[in-house]
C-alpha cells in the first residue's frame, strides 16, 4: 500500500483522539455541519483531520466496505454523543479478520460508548 493513499485513511488511534481528548472541537464540527446541512457519515473524520481527499479514498472506502446498516448504526451512536449536554466519549477498536459485525457497548461509570467493529478494513 502506497504512503500516499495511507494518509488519506484515519487511523484508529486518529479516531480516539477525535473521539476522546479532542471531542469539543469535534462536537464544534458537528453543530456546525448540522446547522449547513453538510453533516453525512465520515465528514466529521475529514474535517477533523483535515484529510486531503480530493479523489474521495476515504469517502469510497467507507462507502464500499461498510453497508448502510452499519454506517447508520454508527452515526446514529455518534450523533447521539455528540448531542448531549455533556458530550459522551467514543473508544474505538477495529478487529481483523472473522465474522463482519459492530458492537456497541456502554460503560455507564465512566459514561463513555466502546464501538469494536469486527471484519471491516481499517488502517491502524
Amino acid at each position: 500500500m502506497s504512503r500516499w493513499i495511507y494518509k488519506k485513511h484515519p487511523t484508529q488511534s486518529d479516531l480516539n483522539d477525535q473521539y476522546g481528548d479532542s471531542i469539543a472541537k469535534t462536537v464544534d464540527i458537528y453543530k456546525r455541519q448540522k446547522e449547513q446541512a453538510t453533516y453525512t457519515f465520515g465528514n466529521l473524520t475529514t474535517e477533523f483531520l483535515t484529510l486531503e481527499d480530493p479523489d474521495h479514498y476515504w469517502k469510497k472506502d467507507i462507502t464500499d466496505n461498510y453497508p448502510e446498516p452499519i454506517q447508520a448504526l454508527i452515526k446514529g451512536v455518534v450523533e447521539y454523543a455528540l448531542s448531549q449536554a455533556d458530550p459522551i466519549k467514543i473508544t474505538w477498536k477495529f478487529h481483523n479478520g472473522g465474522q463482519k459485525e459492530v458492537r456497541v457497548a456502554y460503560d455507564d461509570q465512566k459514561r463513555s460508548y466502546a464501538i469494536d467493529i469486527y471484519g471491516y478494513p481499517f488502517y491502524k
